[in-house]
């Protein structure tokens, strides 16, 4: 009977194991899932921004401030604009040609 019985724990605590074992690896495939399905809209996103409408070109005429510049657009109207955070405003000099977002 006590042997029959230890069979039986060992047996219990190795479904144990196993069911631990698969619920972390349910946890891991969730996650990738997760990643894969924030990836797919990082590039449906970046899909878009490519259809839209292209963007425009212009050239640097002068700065106004540490953040605003006066760009000539290619099709011929000047704007005032400001520049994103991440650009460095020390190279950007007169002439030089940038992209115009619409945002």
């Amino acid at each position: 009977m006590d042997d029959e019985r230890h069979a039986l724990l060992m047996q219990l605590r190795q479904r144990a194991v196993e069911e631990k074992n698969i619920q972390t690896e349910n946890r891991k495939l969730r996650q990738q899932l997760v990643d894969i399905e924030n990836e797919e809209k990082r590039t449906e996103d970046a899909l878009k921004a490519l259809q839209t409408a292209g963007q425009m070109i212009g050239e640097v005429l002068k700065q106004l401030t540490e953040d605003k510049f006066i760009v000539k657009a290619s099709s011929g109207p000047r704007y005032v604009v400001g520049c994103r955070p991440m650009i460095d405003k020390a190279t950007l000099k007169t002439g030089d040609r940038v992209s115009l977002d619409y945002t």
